[in-house]
């Protein structure tokens, strides 16, 4: 085949793939809005923050998560949110829920790092969101390290759902024995969870190394329900 055909059968082939490429990625507008509802009282949630997130594949990596637009609920926990989107790329809806509400619906594909709602570019979309307020667990503490080096308390979900829990005090200071404090903890509502004292003695290895010895530990289960006043005796 002459050279100066060839030429001109690879370039009409490039201009064939960048034109599909480009229609791909043709801008199309796209909308998504849904109501925001408290899962336990039925009542709709308005000042609910949500955003629009383009999520961007990475070979080695978790994806790329970058807002593309947000808005809040209404007074009848209405939202809609307008934006552009390329036909190649994926976007959800998600709950910016900070440290007040937290979304019950999560919207987790089980096999990837996506949080929110899946977009269909180019259509109207519709999400609604189950949302709760976090529960507050009050926790008195009264306790002794009994001579030990180390205290600390904390607890975690007891359940099969996603991790919940948190440290709650620690210390390491020999001197410090005696504690007398009240902290309160938010955790997510209908769960039963574990709540922990352990205190050990704190030994330098190598190095910075340490280990523990002489281990203690007090585990108190309590389920944290909606409705409940929740107080958590450490004496």
């Amino acid at each position: 085949m002459p050279l100066l055909i060839r030429y001109a059968l690879s370039s009409a082939f490039l201009l064939i793939i960048l034109t599909g490429c480009s229609r791909n990625e043709d801008p199309a507008l796209t909308t998504v809005e849904g109501i925001v509802t408290n899962k336990y009282t039925g009542e709709r949630v308005s000042g609910a923050v949500l955003e629009v997130q383009k999520i961007t594949p990475m070979l080695f990596n978790t994806p790329s998560q970058d807002s593309i637009t947000g808005g809040v609920s209404d007074s009848d926990g209405h939202y809609k949110l307008t934006f552009t989107a390329l036909g190649r790329k994926q976007y959800r809806v998600r709950l910016v829920g900070g440290a007040t509400l937290a979304d019950l619906n999560n919207y987790h594909d089980l096999d990837s790092y996506h949080y929110g709602a899946l977009i269909n570019n180019g259509k109207g979309n519709n999400a609604d969101f189950e949302v709760t307020p976090y529960k507050p667990v009050k926790i008195n503490i009264n306790s002794s390290k009994d001579g030990k080096t180390d205290i600390s308390f904390s607890f975690v979900n007891a359940d099969q759902g996603d991790w919940f829990g948190g440290s709650i005090f620690f210390d390491t200071t020999r001197t410090n024995q005696q504690f007398s404090l009240t902290k309160t903890m938010w955790v997510l509502p209908d769960r039963p969870y574990c709540f922990f004292k352990y205190t050990a003695n704190r030994v330098r290895g190598y190095g910075y190394n340490y280990s523990f010895r002489d281990e203690s530990r007090t585990i108190i289960r309590r389920t944290v329900l909606y409705t409940d006043t929740t107080v958590i005796n450490f004496d």
